[in-house]
């Protein structure tokens, strides 16, 4: 999840972290621990062979229309923000206890400035990946408020000190769960959006997150837009594709 919440502090402008990267999530406790914290799970797969089962997972460019580009990769830098401990915890974490390989693929650019990404982490059982996905989700129904005010306010800040001279403003913020037709044996979707006004003129940047889980590996699919939603069907014939890729590797796994 923190990959949507970083392409669209990217989207404006603002910096954002990298990971190799991940994402998805639902209901209830505090953020998940570390992986450090956690007792080591024997994988009977080594990081090299998921890595490469992963990859093949992942989106490409001949997956897309004719006009689509594939961007060079972005050095990105850390978004701090102001929020509960227990929600820095949950804005910080890097890998949840049991991940064996969790990596993205490029960025893709379509002709009217849409960014599609997608991600794949897997993890050493099925288990270690169904407690994954529950800790996110309730990390969201946490700190989704949180994280969405401090976002806000990271982005005005962000845009009032690179354009000092400019009447920049952002007029609204939000972020909720999408309807998505479900996939694998866990799924999720969020849409985040906001409106910027220069002057008299009021800018639009939307982002989709769709996350899904099938066995022990994970799938995570960004859309992200200017003025007009992402388009469903797009989103759809590409959540398919991974879909499939995904299912055929968790036999590879097997």
């Amino acid at each position: 999840m923190c990959a949507l919440l970083l392409s669209l502090a990217l989207a404006t402008g603002c910096a954002g972290n990298s990971k190799d990267q991940r994402s998805p999530e639902t209901n209830g406790a505090a953020p998940a621990t570390s992986s450090a914290d956690s007792p080591e799970t024997a994988s009977s797969i080594s990081e090299e062979e998921a890595r490469e089962v992963a990859e093949e997972a992942l989106l490409q460019l001949k997956d897309f229309p004719t006009g689509w580009s594939q961007l060079p990769p972005d050095e990105d830098e850390d978004v701090q923000l102001d929020l509960p401990p227990e929600c820095q915890a949950f804005w910080e974490q890097e890998e949840w206890p049991g991940t064996l390989v969790d990596i993205d693929s490029p960025e893709f650019e379509g002709p009217d400035e849409e960014k599609v990404q997608s991600g794949v982490t897997i993890y050493v059982d099925a288990e270690a990946a169904r407690q994954a996905w529950a800790d996110g989700k309730a990390a969201i129904d946490l700190c989704r408020e949180p994280v969405r005010a401090a976002l806000a306010t990271y982005l005005q800040e962000g845009l009032r000190a690179e354009y000092p001279d400019a009447n920049i403003e952002v007029v609204a913020f939000t972020w909720d769960w999408l309807p998505f037709p479900p996939y694998g044996d866990e799924s999720a979707a969020m849409r985040m959006s906001f409106t910027i006004k220069v002057g008299s003129q009021l800018l639009v940047f939307q982002s989709d997150f769709i996350g899904w889980r099938v066995d022990r590996i994970e799938a995570s699919m960004s859309f992200d837009t200017r003025s007009d939603p992402p388009d469903p069907n797009e989103e759809q014939r590409l959540a398919q594709i991974i879909d499939e890729r995904l299912r055929d590797a968790v036999k590879d796994l097997d």
